[in-house]
């Protein structure tokens, strides 16, 4: 930051950077109130001052911002009219790499519904951002009441806060709205509609950041750690229970969990290294209010049991939520017959969440490993085998995504061709490229999902149910593929000129041209659907894979139009002649 905001104290900055977490807001001697925001945005720190008459924006009323998270990424402050929903929000968005501080509005929950408002809007007086090794802060002044904006009120507003998983602007990791007296500095619960001006209530003590797989313990003996990898966003609290009087005198323990989605959630204990398969889970329902103990059997749905009800020894459960989290509470106990054991020690956990409130495919899941004695956490158990993937979405998206599509070409382009055996030569050399490809692709797959099975469990390699059946078309796309190289080994001879084209040649074009078209549909669709699966299951891998992929499919196809183009002009000056039937379908074995 600049000007005035470089003078934005050095007494704020050091409590920006280490005063404990705190409900009550705190005054420095230049005038900036601090607060921290609650809930998702725990470990964050705002710091704000009111200028009356601001000279810097003509007389008009202004308010400055000191905003800082506790992760080195993108950061944003939103002003919200309709009780904290994002989108149809306002919001001042930093971009550490560029140095950018803009006004954006929130037209929609993607990065493309982020959109900067016009020029003449970005009016923000001195804005700047700074990195450390640990934090991000970003700092603006912004003039209070703007035509067609939301207004910031010297009283009560509603905010956003908001950061991302890294400096380029993306899907947040964490996200909040908060209600906030700028006159008192304390928080209300606008969002519901009570303004009653009281800091929110009491809660357990916010987790702390996990730092080198240490965690904080609050006052009521709760350790709480921040899960990181996949389950990023998401909190974890527990407390050993030693001989529990509510348990009969047997060791249990709590658990708090926390999601940041409107969705039903799971912690899982696992002795297989982290597999779903074989591993056994507390699921909260939120429509039901169920939290029961479950038996996972499968992958699919109908393989997530529950345990018989001799088994549901769950002591004050409960599942929660507002509008934006989900909160899975129980106490378990530690050891239960035919059951894994938790120990106080270390254990391995698996924690899930979905896309809806009713049970499903989850849509976040990760494994990670914890010592409950001493809140030690080690979030990368790699239980799915990422390099296999990457190789396998390599070879198929060369194979499908640029080697398929030029065979054809090649042969849709034939005119262009001088030499008529060429187009052939090409057109069969890569198609046998491909094959070799999708074998490739094919065996690495089936390796993979091998090694993420546990032992015993079937790995259901084909299954309808599994990633949206992707599976399932992989098969389909191998075994057209296999076709396809027999077609063109054993096809039929080209007729000579003039004769008349004999019905096994006439359905085997049909056949090859036919199952290429189909295949080459089928493989977009997979490659495209494949991406989304890595980039869901390795949260930050392959974020620019979509555009790579469609920019050079487009080209290609660009490519192919422009190719037909300069044919039927050739054709039409009469420089391109219709070539004959054998040379139109050359055929190797008929070269002279």
């Amino acid at each position: 930051a600049v000007g005035r905001i470089n003078a934005f104290s050095e007494e704020a900055v050091n409590a920006l950077a280490s005063r404990a977490l705190n409900q009550q807001p705190q005054k420095t001697s230049d005038g900036f109130t601090l607060v921290t925001p609650p809930g998702q945005l725990d470990g964050s720190v705002m710091g704000y001052r009111i200028n009356p008459n601001d000279p810097w924006a003509n007389g008009k009323d202004t308010v400055t911002v000191v905003y800082r998270v506790p992760a080195r990424a993108w950061a944003a402050i939103g002003f919200s009219d309709n009780g904290g929903q994002m989108v149809g929000s306002e919001a001042v968005i930093a971009l550490p790499d560029s140095g950018q501080v803009l006004k954006y509005n929130l037209n929609a929950k993607s990065p493309q519904g982020v959109n900067p408002m016009p020029e003449y809007q970005q009016t923000l007086i001195e804005s700047g951002i700074s990195q450390d090794a640990t934090t991000t802060t970003m700092a603006f002044t912004k003039i209070m009441v703007e035509p067609g904006e939301i207004p910031i009120l010297a009283g009560q507003n509603t905010f956003l806060g908001a950061w991302g998983s890294s400096n380029t602007l993306g899907i947040h990791s964490n996200r909040q709205p908060f209600g906030l007296d700028l006159t008192t500095g304390l928080f209300v619960d606008v969002i519901n509609g009570n303004g009653g001006g009281v800091p929110p209530p009491a809660q357990q003590e916010p987790p702390a950041q996990v730092d080198n797989n240490l965690a904080a313990v609050n006052q009521d003996g709760f350790t709480a750690v921040n899960l990181q990898g996949q389950l990023q966003g998401s909190t974890l609290q527990f407390r050993v229970n030693l001989n529990d009087a509510n348990a009969g005198g047997e060791d249990t323990v709590t658990v708090v969990y926390t999601i940041p989605q409107v969705a039903w959630c799971a912690i899982a204990v696992s002795d297989n290294g982290g597999f779903m398969i074989g591993s056994e889970a507390i699921i909260a329902l939120p429509d039901t209010g169920e939290v029961l103990k479950y038996n996972l059997d499968a992958k699919s749905v109908p393989g997530v049991v529950p345990m018989p009800e001799n088994q549901q020894t769950l002591i004050d459960a409960s599942v929660t939520q507002d509008g934006v989290s989900t909160t899975l509470t129980f106490t378990k106990l530690m050891v239960e017959d035919g059951e894994i054991p938790i120990s106080n020690g270390a254990n391995t956990f698996l924690g899930a969440w979905g896309s809806a409130n009713t049970l499903g495919i989850h849509a976040i899941r990760d494994s990670f490993e914890i010592d409950l004695s001493s809140g030690g956490i080690n979030s990368d158990l790699q239980v799915r085998k990422q390099a296999f993937w990457k190789a396998h979405g390599l070879f198929a998206g060369i194979a499908w995504g640029l080697l398929s599509p030029l065979a054809i070409s090649a042969s849709v382009l034939r005119k262009l061709f001088k030499d008529g055996p060429l187009w052939f030569k090409i057109h069969r050399g890569l198609n046998m490229c491909v094959v070799l490809f999708t074998v490739a692709a094919f065996l690495l797959a089936v390796i993979a999902i091998n090694l993420e099975t546990p032992e015993g469990a079937s790995p259901n390699h084909f299954s309808r149910e599994s990633t949206s059946k992707h599976r399932l078309i992989g098969l389909v796309i191998f075994i057209i593929a296999f076709i396809q190289a027999l077609l063109g080994i054993f096809r039929p001879h080209v007729p000579d000129a003039g004769e008349k084209k004999p019905l096994k040649r006439y359905l085997w074009e049909l056949a090859h041209k036919g199952l290429g078209y189909i295949c080459l549909g089928l493989a977009v669709f997979q490659v495209q659907s494949g991406i989304q699966i890595y980039q869901t299951i390795f949260a930050g891998s392959g974020e620019f894979l979509h555009i790579v992929f469609w920019t050079v499919f487009a080209c290609m196809a660009g490519g192919v139009l422009l190719g037909l183009i300069t044919i039927q002009i050739r054709t039409e000056r009469g420089d391109v002649m219709p070539v004959p039937t054998k040379a139109a379908h050359f055929d190797d074995e008929e070269a002279s």
